[in-house]
């Protein structure tokens, strides 16, 4: 028996089976977040002289405080008298028949926030970084080039916006605004990293951080413990919300006696200090706080005189000092008051301040370009090949596709099956291939995509039979909506990246992601006095952290940048191609076909489940429950699969390498399917192996050899086949 309330209200339905709810769950609402509100109903109706209380007849337009249809109404449905989902209802329409209502049409909805509704036109921007806001001063970007601020999550990677870097160079005849040797320690504009030229970036698990607190979320997986994931950087640059201060200056507050109207003669000098003499500012003088003169970008010492004629004997002015730099000066203000027609001043104001410091803070929403909160996260759905899953109203699990998979049940309906009524098609048919990014405009990765035809980490591929026939069918695209770049090897231990256009000038790029790697040969940070300081190790911009066990953040095999050999662990290869190879296999069916379950099943039914039918496996696509007769409609696709899966599950670890730093550590996976880790092989003397369950912990000692270590762990589990999977152990040195 199935009941429906609304606000609390039992609502009565049709006692016939003529008017039948019918819940919908569908998979590729699970994997598009625009979609993601959770089961919903077909509209049904119900009558409406037992539920004119209810619905507080709202198909009389005079009736005031009535039903409000413009929002949904919280509601509930029990299932033989247990309560099977909490939601809200939609009024769609009313039923008139002889000037009297018949029947009111409604929509169920489980109790999920759509979050394209939560998010709307929200942007990164809009978000509340105060968290991570700090003073732009050497020592800040000093610390984030080395070790980081905030435990790391904001770092200032070597990353160009200007001039190229050069190590281990002639700097003979180098053009200092053109490029820099950062191995070499001087004076010259040609040697060292100036501090000023780095820019921050945030990691995109603290991005993610943020977004759940200010929308009251919650975001659960395993994906935000993956180092995969908690890694990525993303660059904050938007040169159109560079960092902007001040520095007022009042003169005095004048009250004039005498004479008027009056001339006033305004000047001022401002002197840098030593250092700050490059140093870009802008004057304003005001009058009244209204700006009455602006220098325009200056540097060095700079003067000016204002003149103009008041009458009004109270009035205040002002200079204005503005800098997106550090920058310390002293000021001169001269204020020289004088009778219309004559040369005698009538007062004179003279103040002078040395010691003046300007010291920019960096705010962090400031940096973000024009980039949807909805975008940003669709952006790694796709890239990570996610399932989301609304829990309940403020929680939502993400998971990659093929793990989902894996910890579903094998649920066997073979019983409850009617075969006489099969449909059976191909399906949904993939053609081909488009995975990348929207954007190829920085200067190496402009210059790749020209002469390869393609973005650098771009996969397009179309389809074939044997005989080389294309396939039919759609072309799969996944565009990741960041700019891509290509990372430039200056020395062995030295990556960096080079974000100008493809002209070689300044431009404002999109933001890219990346990993970093913390290494280095020896480099020169400068001050704005030419003093530089020796850093040994800092934070390399690369595709991935360690080529071969951690994932690049490509869809293609490309050349590591760092190690310079190819890599081919990435976003396809590690989240796409085992569901790819299944769409265009030319072992894919769809069914469609009817069931009549037991409510103990159908309760208990989720879509990551694979249904047994006879000695044949398959995968839901969709399905319709019917709450009135039981019947479910199902859409399904046959589950193919080899080796140990055939004995009911897959079954692998949920990551397949981990990374420790030279300082060792401890890091517990998990696995997925239904059977538990039996035994490993034997683990090298430097790292030690705890088997618990389904979970394996990995304990790695300090690495004091002075060389990097690794090892391939042979990892068995308890099912028939004794299945071995391998996992790779890598430490920094």
């Amino acid at each position: 028996m199935v009941q429906l309330f609304i606000q609390n209200i039992e609502v009565k339905l049709y006692e016939s089976k003529d008017e039948q709810i019918v819940v919908n769950r569908k998979l590729k609402d699970y994997r598009d977040i625009e979609k993601i509100f959770g089961d919903y109903s077909e509209s049904f109706t119900v009558p409406a002289n037992a539920n004119n209380e209810i619905f507080k007849h709202y198909y009389d337009a005079d009736v005031v405080d009535g039903f409000d249809a413009r929002v949904k109404q919280p509601a509930y449905i029990l299932f033989d008298g247990q309560l099977w989902k909490r939601g809200s209802v939609q009024l769609k329409n009313i039923e008139i028949k002889d000037n009297r209502p018949s029947s009111y049409t409604v929509q169920f909805f489980a109790e999920i926030t759509q979050l394209v509704d939560l998010f709307g036109e929200d942007l990164l921007s809009d978000l509340d970084y105060s968290a991570f806001e700090h003073d732009y001063t050497y020592a800040n970007v000093k610390t984030g080039l080395t070790t980081g601020l905030f435990s790391g999550d904001l770092i200032y990677p070597l990353i160009s916006y200007d001039r190229r870097f050069l190590y281990n160079t002639s700097t003979a005849g180098l053009d200092g605004e053109e490029a820099t040797d950062i191995s070499q320690s001087g004076s010259a504009d040609n040697q060292g990293l100036l501090w000023l030229e780095l820019k921050p970036a945030l990691k995109i698990k603290a991005i993610f951080d943020v977004i759940q607190a200010d929308y009251s979320l919650t975001f659960q997986g395993d994906i935000f413990n993956d180092v995969a994931f908690t890694e990525i950087y993303m660059n904050l640059i938007n040169v159109e919300n560079d960092l902007e201060t001040t520095s007022d200056f009042p003169i005095t507050e004048v009250v004039m006696l005498g004479f008027t109207p009056d001339v006033h003669a305004f000047s001022y000098t401002v002197t840098p200090d030593a250092g700050f003499t490059t140093v870009e500012y802008r004057v304003l003088l005001k009058y009244n706080n209204t700006i009455v003169y602006d220098s325009g970008l200056v540097s060095g010492s700079n003067g000016a005189i204002h003149s103009f004629i008041q009458s009004n004997p109270n009035f205040s002015v002002s200079v204005e000092v503005q800098s997106n730099e550090p920058f310390d000066y002293q000021v001169n203000a001269f204020l020289d008051v004088q009778e219309v027609g004559t040369s005698t001043a009538i007062n004179q104001f003279n103040r002078t301040e040395t010691g003046r410091s300007i010291n920019p803070t960096v705010n962090v929403g400031l940096q973000f370009q024009e980039f949807k909160v909805v975008d940003f996260i669709k952006a790694f759905v796709k890239a990570f090949n996610l399932v989301v899953i609304p829990i309940d109203e403020t929680t939502i699990f993400f998971q990659p596709l093929q793990d989902w998979y894996a910890e579903g049940k094998i649920v066997d309906i073979t019983k409850y099956v009617n075969t006489e009524k099969l449909r059976v098609s191909p399906g949904k048919l993939i053609a081909g291939l488009e995975m990348g990014y929207d954007k190829y405009d920085t200067f190496l990765s402009a210059v790749f995509k020209e002469n390869n035809a393609r973005g650098f980490g771009e996969l397009d591929i179309d389809f074939e039979d044997s005989n080389n026939n294309d396939l039919i069918g759609e072309t799969l695209e996944v565009k990741l909506p960041f700019e891509k770049p290509v990372f430039e090897k200056i020395a062995s231990e030295v990556v960096y990246g080079f974000f100008v256009n493809r002209q070689q000038e300044q431009f404002n790029p999109f933001h890219s992601i990346f990993y970093v790697r913390s290494m280095g040969n020896p480099i020169y940070l400068k001050q704005e006095d030419n003093t530089t300081e020796v850093i040994n190790t800092f934070y390399n911009p690369v595709t991935s952290q360690q080529p071969g066990t951690n994932l690049a953040l490509n869809f293609e095999t490309e050349l590591d940048e760092y190690t310079l050999t190819d890599n081919d662990y990435n976003f396809y290869t590690a989240y796409y191609s085992d569901y790819v190879s299944d769409l265009f296999s030319s072992r894919r069916r769809q069914y469609n076909l009817e069931a009549k379950l037991p409510k103990h099943i159908v309760l208990q039914l989720a879509l990551n489940d694979r249904l047994l039918i006879g000695q044949r496996r398959y995968l839901i696509n969709s399905f319709q429950q019917n709450l009135n007769t039981d019947v479910i409609k199902f859409e399904l696709l046959n589950d193919i699969f080899d080796g140990a899966e055939s004995v009911g599950q897959a079954i692998a670890l949920k990551r397949s390498a981990v990374v420790f730093e030279s300082s060792g550590g401890k890091v517990t996976i998990g696995s997925v399917g239904g059977f538990d880790i039996s035994t490993t092989g034997t683990p090298p003397t430097w790292y030690s192996v705890t088997i618990s369950g389904k979970q394996i912990t990995i304990d790695v000692d300090e690495n004091t050899s002075g060389s990097t270590r690794q090892d391939l762990l042979d990892v068995r589990f308890s099912d028939p086949s004794i299945t071995t999977v391998q996992l790779k152990v890598y430490q920094n040195d």
